[in-house]
Protein backbone atom coordinates (compact mmCIF):
# COMPACT_ATOMS: atom_id res chain seq x y z
CA UNK A 1 0.00 0.00 0.00
CA UNK A 2 1.02 3.81 -1.11
CA UNK A 3 2.01 6.18 1.67
CA UNK A 4 0.41 9.52 1.73
CA UNK A 5 2.77 11.06 -0.17
CA UNK A 6 3.59 8.21 -2.88
CA UNK A 7 -0.39 8.28 -3.04
CA UNK A 8 -0.39 11.81 -3.94
CA UNK A 9 2.05 11.87 -6.82
CA UNK A 10 0.91 8.52 -8.56
CA UNK A 11 -2.51 10.57 -8.56
CA UNK A 12 -1.07 13.69 -10.13
CA UNK A 13 0.73 11.12 -12.59
CA UNK A 14 -2.46 9.69 -13.46
CA UNK A 15 -4.51 13.20 -14.04
CA UNK A 16 -2.08 13.74 -16.91
CA UNK A 17 -4.10 10.97 -18.29
CA UNK A 18 -0.52 8.58 -17.76
CA UNK A 19 -1.21 5.08 -15.82
CA UNK A 20 0.42 4.31 -13.18
CA UNK A 21 1.65 0.47 -11.86
CA UNK A 22 3.60 0.13 -8.81
CA UNK A 23 5.82 -2.40 -8.19
CA UNK A 24 7.64 -3.37 -5.15
CA UNK A 25 11.30 -4.74 -4.38
CA UNK A 26 14.65 -4.70 -4.44
CA UNK A 27 16.08 -4.32 -8.23
CA UNK A 28 18.94 -5.84 -7.30
CA UNK A 29 16.94 -8.78 -7.55
CA UNK A 30 16.66 -10.47 -10.97
CA UNK A 31 13.16 -10.94 -10.43
CA UNK A 32 12.02 -7.64 -9.69
CA UNK A 33 13.09 -6.39 -12.57
CA UNK A 34 11.46 -9.40 -14.64
CA UNK A 35 8.27 -8.09 -13.15
CA UNK A 36 8.94 -4.14 -13.85
CA UNK A 37 8.88 -5.29 -17.17
CA UNK A 38 5.88 -7.68 -17.07
CA UNK A 39 3.81 -5.02 -15.84
CA UNK A 40 4.99 -2.32 -17.90
CA UNK A 41 3.68 -5.37 -20.93
CA UNK A 42 4.52 -5.19 -24.72
CA UNK A 43 4.14 -1.00 -24.71
CA UNK A 44 7.48 -0.63 -22.74
CA UNK A 45 9.63 1.27 -24.57
CA UNK A 46 11.74 3.29 -22.13
CA UNK A 47 13.48 2.00 -18.49
CA UNK A 48 14.70 4.77 -16.56
CA UNK A 49 17.30 3.48 -13.39
CA UNK A 50 17.86 6.12 -10.66
CA UNK A 51 18.70 3.75 -7.74
CA UNK A 52 21.27 5.12 -5.13
CA UNK A 53 22.22 3.77 -2.08
CA UNK A 54 24.97 5.88 0.01
CA UNK A 55 27.54 4.26 2.37
CA UNK A 56 30.36 7.15 2.45
CA UNK A 57 33.92 6.02 4.29
CA UNK A 58 37.42 6.85 3.75
CA UNK A 59 39.15 4.47 1.15
CA UNK A 60 41.32 2.72 4.32
CA UNK A 61 37.51 1.98 6.09
CA UNK A 62 35.47 0.78 3.18
CA UNK A 63 34.23 -3.11 3.27
CA UNK A 64 32.80 -5.43 0.84
CA UNK A 65 29.77 -5.09 3.00
CA UNK A 66 30.33 -1.17 2.67
CA UNK A 67 31.09 -1.76 -1.23
CA UNK A 68 28.56 -4.38 -1.99
CA UNK A 69 25.58 -1.67 -0.13
CA UNK A 70 26.03 0.96 -3.07
CA UNK A 71 27.27 -1.51 -6.02
CA UNK A 72 24.13 -3.40 -6.01
CA UNK A 73 21.15 -0.98 -6.37
CA UNK A 74 22.95 0.90 -8.97
CA UNK A 75 24.73 -1.88 -11.02
CA UNK A 76 23.41 -5.23 -10.41
CA UNK A 77 19.81 -3.21 -10.79
CA UNK A 78 21.46 -1.92 -14.29
CA UNK A 79 22.43 -5.61 -15.53
CA UNK A 80 19.05 -6.77 -13.90
CA UNK A 81 17.00 -4.13 -15.89
CA UNK A 82 19.17 -4.99 -19.22
CA UNK A 83 18.91 -8.62 -19.22
CA UNK A 84 14.90 -8.27 -18.07
CA UNK A 85 14.32 -6.07 -21.51
CA UNK A 86 16.24 -7.77 -23.92
CA UNK A 87 13.05 -8.74 -26.05
CA UNK A 88 11.72 -5.34 -26.20
CA UNK A 89 12.08 -3.17 -28.39
CA UNK A 90 13.48 -0.08 -26.17
CA UNK A 91 13.76 4.01 -27.72
CA UNK A 92 15.90 4.55 -24.54
CA UNK A 93 17.60 3.16 -21.55
CA UNK A 94 18.62 5.81 -19.24
CA UNK A 95 20.87 5.05 -15.97
CA UNK A 96 21.49 8.35 -13.71
CA UNK A 97 25.45 8.32 -12.64
CA UNK A 98 26.63 10.98 -10.60
CA UNK A 99 29.53 13.36 -11.36
CA UNK A 100 31.66 11.31 -8.98
CA UNK A 101 32.26 8.99 -11.43
CA UNK A 102 33.73 11.84 -13.15
CA UNK A 103 35.57 14.19 -10.63
CA UNK A 104 35.70 11.11 -7.51
CA UNK A 105 34.36 12.51 -4.03
CA UNK A 106 36.15 11.77 -0.76
CA UNK A 107 35.08 9.13 1.01
CA UNK A 108 32.57 8.38 -1.74
CA UNK A 109 34.51 5.95 -3.96
CA UNK A 110 32.31 3.02 -3.77
CA UNK A 111 29.91 5.46 -5.11
CA UNK A 112 31.99 6.69 -7.81
CA UNK A 113 32.99 2.95 -9.12
CA UNK A 114 29.50 2.22 -9.20
CA UNK A 115 28.86 5.11 -11.24
CA UNK A 116 32.03 4.85 -13.65
CA UNK A 117 30.77 1.12 -13.98
CA UNK A 118 27.56 1.94 -15.30
CA UNK A 119 28.91 4.44 -17.75
CA UNK A 120 30.76 1.77 -19.18
CA UNK A 121 27.74 0.21 -19.51
CA UNK A 122 26.27 2.49 -21.62
CA UNK A 123 29.33 2.36 -23.70
CA UNK A 124 28.95 -1.11 -24.29
CA UNK A 125 25.22 -1.52 -24.94
CA UNK A 126 25.39 1.49 -27.03
CA UNK A 127 28.37 -0.69 -28.49
CA UNK A 128 25.68 -3.15 -29.32
CA UNK A 129 23.10 -1.27 -30.94
CA UNK A 130 21.41 -0.89 -28.06
CA UNK A 131 19.81 2.44 -26.78
CA UNK A 132 21.96 3.65 -23.98
CA UNK A 133 22.57 7.02 -21.85
CA UNK A 134 24.31 7.41 -18.59
CA UNK A 135 23.72 10.74 -17.24
CA UNK A 136 26.74 11.92 -14.79
CA UNK A 137 24.45 14.29 -12.56
CA UNK A 138 25.38 17.32 -10.15
CA UNK A 139 23.29 17.88 -7.48
CA UNK A 140 19.68 17.83 -7.75
CA UNK A 141 18.16 20.47 -5.64
CA UNK A 142 14.29 20.00 -5.13
CA UNK A 143 14.35 16.38 -4.60
CA UNK A 144 16.86 13.25 -4.01
CA UNK A 145 19.73 13.24 -1.72
CA UNK A 146 21.51 16.46 -2.49
CA UNK A 147 18.69 18.70 -1.67
CA UNK A 148 21.50 20.69 1.04
CA UNK A 149 24.30 21.16 -1.60
CA UNK A 150 22.61 24.43 -2.00
CA UNK A 151 23.29 25.81 1.57
CA UNK A 152 26.55 25.10 0.38
CA UNK A 153 26.78 27.16 -2.17
CA UNK A 154 26.59 25.16 -5.05
CA UNK A 155 24.29 25.83 -8.08
CA UNK A 156 22.06 23.07 -8.23
CA UNK A 157 19.42 21.84 -11.00
CA UNK A 158 16.01 22.29 -10.75
CA UNK A 159 13.77 19.60 -11.57
CA UNK A 160 12.56 21.20 -14.38
CA UNK A 161 15.58 22.16 -15.72
CA UNK A 162 17.25 18.16 -15.16
CA UNK A 163 14.23 16.69 -17.35
CA UNK A 164 14.86 19.32 -19.90
CA UNK A 165 18.09 18.39 -20.18
CA UNK A 166 17.93 14.48 -20.16
CA UNK A 167 14.70 14.95 -23.19
CA UNK A 168 17.68 17.18 -25.02
CA UNK A 169 20.36 14.36 -24.64
CA UNK A 170 17.76 11.72 -25.80
CA UNK A 171 16.96 13.68 -28.64
CA UNK A 172 20.60 14.27 -29.25
CA UNK A 173 21.24 10.60 -29.07
CA UNK A 174 24.29 11.28 -26.34
CA UNK A 175 25.36 8.01 -24.35
CA UNK A 176 27.70 9.09 -21.95
CA UNK A 177 27.88 13.18 -20.73
CA UNK A 178 28.17 15.35 -17.41
CA UNK A 179 25.94 17.45 -16.10
CA UNK A 180 26.52 19.82 -13.47
CA UNK A 181 27.84 23.48 -13.13
CA UNK A 182 31.12 24.34 -13.20
CA UNK A 183 32.00 26.14 -9.86
CA UNK A 184 35.83 26.03 -9.64
CA UNK A 185 35.89 28.81 -6.56
CA UNK A 186 33.78 26.13 -4.21
CA UNK A 187 34.53 22.70 -6.27
CA UNK A 188 38.12 22.55 -5.34
CA UNK A 189 37.82 24.01 -1.50
CA UNK A 190 35.06 21.20 -0.83
CA UNK A 191 36.79 18.88 -3.42
CA UNK A 192 40.86 19.22 -3.56
CA UNK A 193 41.31 16.03 -5.42
CA UNK A 194 39.35 17.43 -8.52
CA UNK A 195 41.81 19.17 -9.95
CA UNK A 196 44.08 16.45 -10.39
CA UNK A 197 40.38 14.60 -12.41
CA UNK A 198 41.61 14.35 -16.16
CA UNK A 199 38.15 15.80 -17.17
CA UNK A 200 39.53 19.14 -15.02
CA UNK A 201 43.27 18.71 -14.79
CA UNK A 202 43.55 20.47 -18.34
CA UNK A 203 41.83 24.27 -16.66
CA UNK A 204 45.02 24.22 -14.83
CA UNK A 205 42.36 24.82 -11.88
CA UNK A 206 43.37 23.82 -8.24
CA UNK A 207 42.59 23.61 -4.84
CA UNK A 208 43.76 26.53 -2.70
CA UNK A 209 44.97 24.48 0.64
CA UNK A 210 43.52 26.15 3.58
CA UNK A 211 45.91 28.72 5.32
CA UNK A 212 46.75 27.57 8.80
CA UNK A 213 48.44 29.29 12.02
CA UNK A 214 49.95 25.68 13.01
CA UNK A 215 52.53 23.43 10.97
CA UNK A 216 52.79 20.03 11.83
CA UNK A 217 56.44 20.63 12.61
CA UNK A 218 55.69 23.92 14.57
CA UNK A 219 52.62 21.49 16.11
CA UNK A 220 54.87 18.62 17.22
CA UNK A 221 57.75 20.79 18.36
CA UNK A 222 55.46 21.69 21.46
CA UNK A 223 54.63 19.19 24.36
CA UNK A 224 51.35 18.57 24.92
CA UNK A 225 49.46 20.84 27.33
CA UNK A 226 47.56 24.34 26.62
CA UNK A 227 49.95 26.09 24.49
CA UNK A 228 49.66 22.88 22.04
CA UNK A 229 46.49 22.50 22.30
CA UNK A 230 45.82 26.21 21.42
CA UNK A 231 47.91 25.41 18.53
CA UNK A 232 45.85 22.85 17.24
CA UNK A 233 42.68 24.57 17.41
CA UNK A 234 44.04 27.25 15.63
CA UNK A 235 44.57 25.14 12.47
CA UNK A 236 41.04 23.12 13.07
CA UNK A 237 38.99 26.52 13.01
CA UNK A 238 41.24 27.80 10.34
CA UNK A 239 40.60 24.67 8.20
CA UNK A 240 36.82 24.08 8.89
CA UNK A 241 36.24 27.56 7.89
CA UNK A 242 38.22 27.11 4.89
CA UNK A 243 35.83 24.27 4.30
CA UNK A 244 32.66 26.05 5.11
CA UNK A 245 33.51 29.25 2.49
CA UNK A 246 33.38 31.21 5.85
CA UNK A 247 36.31 33.90 8.32
CA UNK A 248 37.73 31.99 10.99
CA UNK A 249 36.23 34.33 13.36
CA UNK A 250 32.46 32.74 12.34
CA UNK A 251 33.46 29.31 13.54
CA UNK A 252 33.29 29.52 17.23
CA UNK A 253 35.67 26.71 18.75
CA UNK A 254 32.97 25.41 21.18
CA UNK A 255 30.25 25.49 18.42
CA UNK A 256 28.75 21.90 17.45
CA UNK A 257 29.93 20.75 13.87
CA UNK A 258 26.71 19.78 12.92
CA UNK A 259 24.96 23.59 14.15
CA UNK A 260 27.52 24.93 11.72
CA UNK A 261 27.10 22.69 8.34
CA UNK A 262 29.34 19.82 9.06
CA UNK A 263 27.59 16.83 7.27
CA UNK A 264 29.03 13.40 6.44
CA UNK A 265 30.73 14.37 3.41
CA UNK A 266 32.34 17.51 4.61
CA UNK A 267 33.70 15.49 7.46
CA UNK A 268 35.53 13.30 5.01
CA UNK A 269 36.97 16.84 3.60
CA UNK A 270 38.20 18.02 7.24
CA UNK A 271 39.87 14.46 7.63
CA UNK A 272 41.60 15.00 4.30
CA UNK A 273 42.75 18.20 5.39
CA UNK A 274 43.77 18.21 8.65
CA UNK A 275 45.93 15.42 7.53
CA UNK A 276 47.98 17.51 5.19
CA UNK A 277 47.77 20.66 7.45
CA UNK A 278 48.49 18.62 10.86
CA UNK A 279 50.04 15.19 9.09
CA UNK A 280 47.65 13.41 11.41
CA UNK A 281 45.43 10.46 10.54
CA UNK A 282 42.11 10.94 11.54
CA UNK A 283 38.49 9.34 10.80
CA UNK A 284 35.45 10.93 10.32
CA UNK A 285 34.05 8.94 13.31
CA UNK A 286 36.74 10.58 15.05
CA UNK A 287 35.00 14.15 14.12
CA UNK A 288 32.00 12.65 15.37
CA UNK A 289 33.54 11.69 19.14
CA UNK A 290 34.35 15.06 19.32
CA UNK A 291 32.23 17.38 17.78
CA UNK A 292 33.39 20.72 18.64
CA UNK A 293 36.90 22.87 17.15
CA UNK A 294 37.93 22.32 20.81
CA UNK A 295 37.05 19.16 21.80
CA UNK A 296 39.27 17.51 18.34
CA UNK A 297 41.68 19.77 19.30
CA UNK A 298 42.02 18.34 22.93
CA UNK A 299 41.50 15.04 21.56
CA UNK A 300 44.62 15.63 18.88
CA UNK A 301 46.89 16.91 21.86
CA UNK A 302 46.48 13.56 23.34
CA UNK A 303 46.97 11.14 20.48
CA UNK A 304 49.72 13.52 18.19
CA UNK A 305 53.89 12.30 19.69
CA UNK A 306 55.86 15.59 19.94
CA UNK A 307 59.24 15.19 18.45
CA UNK A 308 61.81 14.04 20.13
Amino acid sequence: ELGPGESETAAAIRATGCEVEVVRGDIADPGTARRLVAAAGERLRGVLHTAVVLDDAPLSALTPERVARVWHPKVTGAKNLHEATQDAELDWFVIFSSMAALLGNPGQANYAAAGAWVDAFAQWRHRRGLPALSVDWGAWGEAGRATDFAERGFETIATAEGFAALGELLRHGRVNTGMFTYQPEIMFRLFPAAGEAPLLAELGARAAEADSPAAAGAVRALPPGPARTQLIQDAVVATLAALLGAEPAAVPAQAMFTDIGLDSLLAVALVHRLHKVLDVTLTPAAIWAHPTPARLAAHLDDVLVPEQ
